[in-house]
């Protein structure tokens, strides 16, 4: 699955994904109001993985934004 198609089943699923000019970031809005910035890097690797659902997807970018707690 390319980049295009993420977007594509992404817009499915409600999420806005907005490139932020001059970085390798994309703003995600998600359909409960929140918001991320997401590296190009984790959303290529979303495509390279084929995931082809849409909630496998949200839930993989909003654990990309949560804070990691120390061990």
């Amino acid at each position: 699955m390319g980049l295009q198609e993420t977007f594509h089943y992404l817009s499915r699923a409600g999420v806005k994904a907005l490139p932020v000019p001059g970085t390798n970031k994309y703003f995600i809005s998600f359909q409960d109001g929140q918001s991320a910035y997401i590296r190009e890097k984790i959303l290529l690797r979303l495509a390279k993985s084929a995931v082809k659902d849409p909630q496998t997807i949200i839930q993989t970018l909003k654990n990309a934004q949560r804070p990691q707690t120390p061990r």
